[in-house]
């Protein structure tokens, strides 16, 4: 299974609202889908999407509802170097 530690490795950046908060990780890697093991308490459900298909799913609200803003910087991050390698 896939594995990556990141207990002490602090979030890229973390969204607040008004019942929690979102702590983001960007990670550039390629695993299975497969091989993950996912908190069912905290994902719903998985699938490798680009930038485009998510921002269609945020339209479509079957997305967390994120900025568009945010999708782009995530997209930034991962291509300029602001990802976490493997």
């Amino acid at each position: 299974s896939f594995q990556v530690d990141l207990s002490e490795t602090r979030p890229r950046f973390t969204l607040n609202f008004s019942r929690g908060f979102d702590d983001f990780y960007v990670l550039k890697a390629d695993p299975e889908l497969s091989s993950l093991s996912l908190q069912e308490s905290e994902v719903k459900q998985v699938k490798w999407a680009s930038k485009k298909e998510i921002l269609e799913m945020i339209r479509s609200n079957i997305f967390i509802p994120y900025h568009r803003s945010v999708i782009e910087m995530i997209f930034e991050m991962k291509d300029r170097g602001g990802a976490i390698g493997r």
